[in-house]
């Protein structure tokens, strides 16, 4: 039987590394594709795939560096995950966003239908859950209206219809992954989830005073990235291509998930105040350690964002495995391995 051969773009970001790790697991081969300098990061926990995985340079923009990995690496199934990630910050990087999510797809699109029809690469989208509009509290599921608010949710949203009529006018092995928020240890810090961990680490540590959050009252579905990079190896090896979204179904607030990280480090949070008024005081010592920062909101947002993934279940297979609480848990414990060896390195 031939070794599988999986191509990840934008191989350097958090999911890579999840689905790397999967991968290489699995016995794959797998190569990267991503901007020069890139280098796979490291799962928490696991010997490091450097060693194990080539990357290949080129910026999804240009068709001719996709088209030229794909020729180079002849690979059986492609993983399309580069991409600008962060919904706030595409509303003054409108331009950015389209090029990098939509037309990166286009170039990806045109570069995979072009191939040879005996060896062609069945391929996985990431999609996002910004597709969505921003009315109700509905779950939201593969037949919810497409109506994003944001500049990234535009551009992935004309991403996705692109590679729905590509897959029916071009007959593509081609599935896109709905995806709602997931996290890990390894998400940015631009990421309020991994900006809660990283503040509740530094205020055990003494480093931090407090910390400032936008809206505590917006409401997401968060799983962990482990659980989506299983996802999306399912989806390619189903007998044709279809869209899945991938979410847990739990709605947790802002607000809830600074109470988890900060049970993390067993310290209560009693609330006080309502909207740019409201603020996180700690229950022992009485200390303020949470407040609102208007410049946080963003300048249109969905009040609510859960996913129904019972298509995901029932023709994959698939499960969430971690509870978001057990997530936070992990993310403020990697944070505070940070910060110690930090500081046993300042010590030396």
């Amino acid at each position: 039987m031939t070794q599988p051969h999986a191509l990840i773009t934008g191989i350097a970001g958090q999911d890579g590394a999840y689905l790397t790790k999967l991968l290489l697991e699995k016995d794959y081969r797998v190569t990267g594709f991503d901007v020069p300098g890139t280098q796979v990061a490291q799962v928490p926990g696991t010997p490091s795939a450097g060693s194990q995985v080539e990357v290949l340079n080129g910026d999804i923009r240009g068709g001719k560096h996709i088209r030229s990995a794909i020729e180079a690496c002849k690979p059986t199934e492609i993983y399309h995950l580069a991409g600008r990630t962060h919904a706030g910050d595409s509303f003054t990087h409108s331009d950015e966003a389209l090029a990098t999510n939509y037309e990166g797809t286009l170039n990806l699109l045109e570069a995979v239908a072009n191939t040879n029809p005996d060896h062609q690469p069945r391929l996985f989208l990431a999609s996002s859950c910004e597709i969505f509009g921003s009315d109700g509290d509905e779950t939201l599921d593969e037949k919810s209206a497409i109506a994003p608010v944001s500049p990234y949710g535009r551009s992935k949203a004309l991403a996705f219809e692109a590679a729905c009529e590509a897959r029916q006018s071009r007959e593509l092995h081609l599935s896109n992954g709905i995806l709602f928020n997931h996290e890990s240890p390894l998400r940015p810090e631009t990421f309020v989830s991994r900006k809660i961990t990283k503040a509740v680490a530094r205020i055990e540590a003494g480093g931090a005073d407090d910390l400032s959050l936008g809206n505590l009252s917006a409401r997401r579905d968060w799983g962990h990235a482990a659980d989506y990079a299983d996802a999306m190896w399912r989806m390619l090896q189903q007998p044709t291509g279809d869209d899945y979204v991938v979410a847990t179904g739990r709605a947790t607030t802002v607000r809830e998930l600074v109470d988890m990280a900060f049970a993390a480090i067993d310290r209560e949070i009693d609330w006080a105040g309502e909207g740019a008024s409201e603020t996180g005081r700690c229950r022992t010592s009485g200390d303020i350690l949470v407040h609102v920062d208007p410049e946080f909101y963003r300048p249109v947002e969905a009040p609510s964002r859960v996913g129904h993934a019972s298509k995901a279940r029932e023709r994959l297979g698939w499960e969430p495995s971690r509870t978001v609480g057990a997530l936070m848990q992990e993310m403020v414990e990697a944070d505070r391995a940070r910060f110690a060896e930090t500081n046993l390195a300042v010590a030396r």
